[in-house]
């Protein structure tokens, strides 16, 4: 069988459709998360920060609270669907900003899930006197409509 090479412009519209969303997704990338500067706390503190001193827990008696990290790593499979799905939509002809957008929406999604029904350790009595609940990482919902995405460009943080 001879090697056959097909230039792009002898594709088929859906073709062209379909390498045009690989390049896309190529060249951008889907952050979950916190972002520094979007938001802060009453007291200040920005939320990306207060985010991470949960995650990770401080010298100063916050104990790690990894809610970040049990968004992927308890729900590795579901996430495998999902990008299983978005596959097929890309071959279906959607674009890799629907496709982004539908991976962003989706993780938030599960983030705040974490969020509100992680098992953690459990609030200090201090801090139950406090904000008048044992919950943690749920006072006002701050961190839990902090919680957003961006597509951005590989590189651009």
């Amino acid at each position: 069988m001879a090697n056959v090479r097909v230039t792009r412009d002898e594709y088929t519209a859906e073709g062209r459709q379909f390498q045009k969303t690989l390049e896309e997704l190529n060249k951008l990338a889907c952050f979950i998360g916190f972002q520094y500067g979007m938001r802060k706390e009453k007291n200040g503190a920005d939320l990306c920060n207060v985010a991470a001193w949960n995650e990770f827990g401080t010298s100063r008696g916050i104990p790690s609270r990894p809610f970040i990290r049990n968004t992927v790593d308890l729900h590795q499979d579901e996430i495998n669907q999902m990008l299983d799905q978005m596959a097929v939509q890309v071959l279906n002809g959607a674009t890799a900003e629907y496709v982004l957008n539908q991976m962003g929406s989706y993780l938030k999604g599960k983030m705040r899930e974490e969020i509100t029904d992680g098992e953690y350790v459990p609030n200090a009595p201090e801090t139950i006197r406090k904000k008048g609940s044992d919950q943690p990482l749920i006072d006002l919902g701050g961190m839990y409509n902090g919680v957003q995405y961006q597509i951005k460009k590989k590189g651009d943080l």
